[in-house]
């Protein structure tokens, strides 16, 4: 039991602070030793599949089938680039169905643990080595805005249950503070109001009641009230100027703000890709170097002329359209259906499932919104979320 703690411990946090790299992030080294580990107590492995293994086997045939066909694209190389990522989407799939099949052996407080002292060293090295080292150094690499958000959206209500757990209400709505603002200090929009949702969840979800409910309704029309104030829009402004202008002048940003436009274009080019190929799509990792006729029928595309090629060699920037246009409809229908059968988990149980189980679906609540607007699915730790929300399902039951 003492060397799988210590492996699970590892692996869990490596992936809370992904920035250590040998080849691959520190985490994978990790990652056969524990399922040999569990595998060795004893062999569960498609014993017993429920619904979430089930649709995950299905992920996984769906990536293999993306892989294949793309054998028939036109475009060259299309089939190397697909094999290269395979044996990761296979990774991700497996460690959701070994996280599940051994749900009873997981020790959770010690995942809390390794996620709360993960983060916060992510946040300290993204303040502070981060940006010395730029992209990438020997075995550093450098975190982007973007994965640092994501980081903080997927693990904020672990981080902040477990300082509640360990050291009380008052350190966990300080916890909250911290992560927020490391959010909106970063720049990133949705790491700001994406953190402050969930944790706000993590922290006052169960309280809830009708009379609690028309509090919050009046201290939402006080503070809609309150963030008009001269004082509160400069300070908007000076911790992060993008959530400013999305806040107060939400129907100009829409139209003029480049990286709203650069999404929506490459959402045209998503569906138009997935159009072509509708059942498997254009091939796994294929989405940046597949040519496309940019229509742009939406207001402000014109804006968009001067990034140039980038625009046409630029990922998804969305992980639904991105799955949906590389793997088409055996792939992005598995996909959803992980998430939406965990959040249907959630809420039909949220009254009978404990308490310290809840902040991983609320971390999923706030990925799979945040996935809509950023190509992040290809990160590990989006998928150890979803593999330690999926095995509390088995280990309810159990």
């Amino acid at each position: 039991m003492k060397r799988l703690n210590k492996l699970l411990y590892n692996y869990v946090f490596f992936n809370a602070f992904p920035v250590i790299m040998i080849v691959q992030n520190l985490s994978f080294f990790f990652f056969p030793f524990l399922a040999t580990t569990l595998i060795r107590k004893k062999n569960l492995l498609f014993k017993n599949i429920n619904k979430i293994e089930f649709v995950v086997i299905l992920f996984a045939i769906g990536s293999i089938l993306s892989v294949l066909f793309s054998l028939n694209q036109p475009l060259e190389g299309s089939f190397a680039r697909s094999l290269s990522v395979l044996p990761n989407y296979l990774y991700w799939a497996f460690l959701i169905l070994l996280f599940s099949f051994y749900a009873k052996e997981l020790d959770y407080a010690l995942i809390y643990k390794a996620v709360f002292r993960g983060v916060v060293f992510t946040v300290v090295y993204f303040y502070t080595l981060s940006s010395s080292l730029g992209e990438s150094s020997i075995f550093f690499k450098g975190l982007q805005q973007n994965i640092f958000s994501f980081i903080l959206i997927c693990f904020a209500p672990m981080v902040v249950f477990y300082a509640k757990d360990r050291y009380g209400q008052g350190w966990a709505v300080v916890a909250s503070i911290l992560i927020v603002l490391a959010g909106t200090l970063s720049g990133s929009r949705s790491g700001s109001i994406l953190t402050l949702l969930t944790c706000f969840l993590t922290l006052y979800s169960n309280r809830l009641n009708i009379p609690q409910l028309i509090i919050l309704a009046v201290l939402f029309l006080s503070g809609s009230l309150l963030i008009q104030l001269e004082v509160v829009k400069s300070t908007i402004f000076s911790l992060n100027e993008r959530t400013y202008y999305i806040i107060y002048e939400t129907e100009e940003t829409l139209v003029t703000d480049q990286s709203y436009l650069f999404r929506l274009a490459q959402v045209e080019k998503g569906l138009g890709l997935f159009q072509e190929n509708p059942f498997f799509g254009i091939g796994l990792n294929n989405f940046p170097y597949k040519p496309y006729n940019f229509k742009g029928d939406f207001e402000g595309f014109e804006k968009l002329k001067g990034v140039g090629d980038y625009l046409e060699q630029a990922s998804s920037h969305n992980s639904y359209i991105g799955v949906l246009a590389e793997g088409g409809l055996f792939l992005f229908i598995p996909f959803v259906l992980i998430i939406i059968l965990l959040l249907v988990y959630f809420i039909r149980n949220f009254r009978s499932m404990p308490d310290y189980q809840k902040p991983f679906f609320w971390g999923i609540v706030g990925m799979g919104i945040h996935l809509y607007f950023i190509f992040a699915i290809v990160n590990v730790f989006a998928w150890l979320l979803l593999a330690i929300a999926a095995s509390t399902i088995k280990y309810n039951k159990k």
